[in-house]
């Protein structure tokens, strides 16, 4: 018994030296690291899904399509860390990944992109089963006119595949696929430039521009189309965002002052000055912008306590002129952005340090839990030996 009770105080004093321990989780920040080089250098796109983050970015015109993917773990270090990208090929001909769009739907993967063979253009559709990407083709130059597919964007509408694009023959095009077949319809002449699209409420919201005009128009679909003309006229590019009740926050190159602009219901904010940039909106409780500002390079911005907080995270006078952002289920920020033939990927990990914070207190309590149990039961049992020993010399 003596031995037994021994062997249970050790036990006591690990626990007790474990639920003391002092591990301490990293402060939130930012991690930079390039993912690709002599790449294309043009159209990435970045999204999360299930525990994963994915980049799509085009390799080179001769070689194609890709895909790079890893798991963003919560966990904490000594338990597992964080995995390393994986590349796949979605798409290995030539001229493809142009006008790229990618979007989840169901913890999965898709892309919508452009066949910009001269002449044979094609609209397609990429979906990855047991690990392997394919393709389905949406629109053509028999149906489509020359150069279909032109910025096209890729929404899930209560499940289904919808894609907005330009032709330049046919203008403002939807294709939406219902029973494994894509159909097709034109819905504005001469409009469809630098379009995007987002869902709420059983709608596709879509905000694009006229090609031979800087007007942007605000569009919607329920299985109708209905469209108006804004008063905005932006440059060279444009996102849209639905956030509480499907309020509209959209951010455009403003055509007059050359200024990033941000509109939500309830405010309107500059930024930078840019003549060309592509520029990314994410709204997660609050605005998460990513853009390239003339003179400085990409540049992350987001308000809160109704304050703004601008972030260089690369300096550079062509950098971050290609970008995308993207907020994941646990809060981190992810953004992808080129430089010349060079593709970065930046992540602030907020998100993942929280739950790593929660996980480390979740240990501390059992321990502490157990600690305080094992505890009383040493007490008990000693106090029972005693009156035993005592009963027995009596």
């Amino acid at each position: 018994m003596k031995y037994r009770i021994l062997g249970t105080a050790a036990a006591v004093s690990f626990l007790l030296a474990a639920g003391s321990f002092t591990y301490s989780v990293e402060q939130p920040g930012w991690n930079e690291q390039m993912i690709a080089n002599n790449t294309y250098g043009k159209f990435v796109e970045i999204d999360s899904y299930s525990d994963s983050v994915g980049i799509a970015y085009i390799q080179s015109k001769d070689s194609g399509l890709v895909f790079e993917e890893r798991s963003f773990s919560t966990q904490l270090p000594f338990v597992g860390g964080d995995a390393d990208w994986r590349r796949q090929v979605i798409d290995n001909r030539s001229e493809v990944g142009m006008y790229l769009s990618v979007e989840s739907d169901d913890g999965r993967p898709f892309v919508a992109y452009q066949d910009g063979d001269l002449g044979d253009e094609k609209l397609l559709f990429a979906q990855r089963q047991v690990g392997q990407w394919s393709s389905t083709e949406v629109d053509s130059v028999g149906t489509g006119g020359v150069s279909v597919g032109m910025y096209n964007s890729l929404s899930f509408l209560e499940g289904r595949p919808v894609i907005l694009y330009h032709s330049p023959s046919q203008g403002l095009k939807l294709a939406e696929r219902t029973g494994g077949q894509w159909d097709r319809q034109s819905l504005e002449e001469g409009e469809g430039w630098f379009t995007e699209t987002d869902t709420c409420g059983g709608n596709l919201l879509a905000a694009y521009r006229s090609r031979d005009t800087e007007d942007l128009r605000f569009g919607q679909y329920d299985g109708e189309w209905n469209s108006e003309n804004t008063s905005f006229r932006t440059r060279s590019d444009l996102d849209l965002e639905t956030g509480e009740d499907c309020g509209r926050h959209l951010l455009y190159l403003n055509a007059s002052s050359d200024t990033v602009v941000y509109k939500s219901p309830d405010e309107n904010k500059e930024f930078a000055n840019a003549f060309f940039t592509r520029m990314s909106l994410e709204v997660d409780e609050q605005p998460h912008i990513l853009y390239h500002d003339s003179g400085t390079g990409i540049v992350y911005s987001t308000r809160t306590d109704n304050r703004w907080q601008n972030k260089t995270l690369r300096e550079g006078e062509d950098i971050g002129r290609y970008n995308d952002i993207e907020v994941d289920p646990s809060g981190n920020i992810h953004t992808v952005y080129t430089d010349g033939s060079k593709v970065f990927y930046s992540v602030y990990n907020v998100g993942t340090v929280s739950q790593k914070r929660s996980a480390l207190d979740g240990i501390r309590a059992v321990l502490s839990a157990l600690t305080l149990a094992l505890t009383g039961f040493i007490s008990w049992k000693t106090n029972l030996a005693a009156r035993i020993i005592e009963k027995v010399r009596s």
